[in-house]
């Protein structure tokens, strides 16, 4: 199934984060904004005035918000360090 993959590569992304040493202050951060996101996917997926296709439109645009937070709270050379990651594991 598909759910098995998206687990997978959640698992993938945290140990990706977890490599990059974060500060205290950045873990936080990174909290914080997992837990919106969780909310606004949630508040997504409950909105029974929307298809499916608006659902999975909204949460890929929540998910690049997302990536676009996380990227904000790194330092340049853990950019750096989660870009390469990220090529080694597409």
């Amino acid at each position: 199934g598909v759910s098995s993959a998206n687990t997978n590569d959640k698992m993938n992304r945290k140990d990706r984060l977890k490599e990059l040493e974060l500060t205290r202050e950045q873990k936080i951060k990174l909290k914080e904004i997992r837990q919106s996101n969780q909310a606004a996917k949630a508040a997504i997926e409950n909105n029974t005035g929307l298809s499916e296709e608006e659902k999975k439109k909204q949460i890929r645009t929540l998910q690049k918000e997302q990536a676009q937070k996380v990227q904000a709270i790194l330092t340049e050379e853990q950019k750096a360090k989660f870009k390469a990651s990220n090529q080694n594991n597409p």
